[in-house]
């Protein structure tokens, strides 16, 4: 039996330091994927809340009361349909327009707008004070318009701050040097345990021995596929709605 070419001191520390760097990354790219998932889940908690508010405090009472409902529910469908497209770096005011979420005449407007949900929000708003102004008295309680005003208001302030946490953790992802690091060093600890392990079986075990190095290769084979498979998790951990390259104008 021969000695071994190669001490296994510098494998296993290679190794811990390559499966730090990866369990990092690893926690990194999950952590803001969940900050973001759960974003998304406030903001549609709070279309919800915006939408049952503005069914309970303004009453069918009237052919006005119920054309503001309808113009608010539409636009805020509009708002969130918009984002969603933006967030894929997508956008298709045609196809809200077909579906009746969109006038001829708003389309017209926010085709010249980057982030058009935004002017969405701005319209409902806008409808929503000019609405408590003039027709006050339409609220479930006339007395407490304000207060009502303020929990639409509130909604729609929490929905804009949540799209705004997406997008600056979309935009902001991990530094691409420290990616491009975990990436090399796990290539070349992958390359120094292949030779390492070929030659422990060979030394170890029995120079004339086809099992040893099949069991060698298989061992690689698993070591690779479980490093590239983290490095899978996070690419798409980093992209939780499916961006792929869009810079901040195409996204907007």
């Amino acid at each position: 039996m021969c000695a071994r070419p190669i001490g296994d001191g510098p494998i296993v520390v290679l190794t811990l330091l390559t499966a730090a760097f990866l369990g990092l990354l690893l926690h990194i790219s999950l952590s803001r994927w969940w900050e973001t998932r759960a974003n998304f889940q406030n903001l549609t908690s709070n279309i919800r809340d915006f939408i049952q508010m503005l069914l309970a405090y303004v009453p069918a009472s009237d052919e006005t009361s119920i054309d503001f409902r309808e113009k608010a529910i539409r636009l805020q469908i509009a708002a969130f349909i918009m984002f969603t497209q933006a967030i894929r770096g997508e956008r298709d005011l045609k196809l809200l327009t077909y579906q009746g979420l969109l006038t001829l005449k708003e389309r017209k407007k926010l085709k010249t707008v980057a982030g058009c949900y935004y002017l969405a929000y701005s319209w409902i708003r806008s409808d929503l004070w000019l609405f408590a102004r003039r027709h006050a008295d339409r609220f479930v309680h006339p007395e407490s318009t304000a207060l009502c005003i303020q929990g639409l208001e509130k909604s729609i302030s929490s929905q804009q701050s949540n799209i705004e946490n997406m997008f600056a953790l979309i935009e902001t992802p991990v530094p691409y040097i420290y990616t491009h690091l975990v990436a090399i060093i796990s290539k070349i600890e992958l390359v120094l345990a292949s030779i390492w392990i070929s030659e422990f079986l060979r030394y170890g075990i029995d120079e004339d021995s086809v099992e040893s190095i099949i069991l060698g290769y298989i061992i690689i084979v698993g070591l690779s596929i479980i490093v590239e498979g983290i490095l899978e998790v996070h690419s798409s951990l980093s992209t939780p709605f499916g961006v792929k390259n869009c810079s901040s104008t195409q996204i907007h």
